[in-house]
């Protein structure tokens, strides 16, 4: 078993139930081994959590009229690739990775998210 593999690919797999909007998302890999057989088996139990809707958007740092270009609007699904995606094409120079750039406000209860996206302080 590779565990960079297995990470890569939970990661992965985090990422794409939070394009659907399960911010939560959680997965806990169970690894069993049959030792006569030489095998190993890797069960994941996953978790998605409560599907999140947009409730607002603001932008920090930058020209609020940028987030006219946003394709995501509060109503919608969260997804996280729209964000990035939308960051990496109007703001090349924001390490999109960086957790502090898109900040996420949820209430449980209501299942929605206000995302902050801030971009002070940020400019290289």
């Amino acid at each position: 078993m590779d565990r960079d593999a297995i990470a890569k690919g939970l990661e992965n797999l985090r990422h794409a139930y939070q394009e659907l909007g399960y911010i939560n998302f959680t997965s806990i890999p169970i690894p069993t081994f049959d030792d006569t057989k030489k095998l190993s088996f890797l069960e994941i139990d996953v978790d998605e959590g409560k599907r999140f809707y947009v409730s607002s958007i603001d932008i920090l740092g930058a020209d609020p009229q940028l987030l006219n270009d946003l394709p995501l609007k509060p109503g919608q699904v969260y997804n996280v690739r729209i964000v990035d995606q939308f960051l990496r094409e109007h703001l090349p120079e924001v390490d999109v990775n960086d957790p502090s750039i898109q900040q996420l406000s949820l209430d449980e209860q209501r299942g929605t998210v206000a995302l902050t996206i801030d971009l002070r302080n940020r400019w290289h």
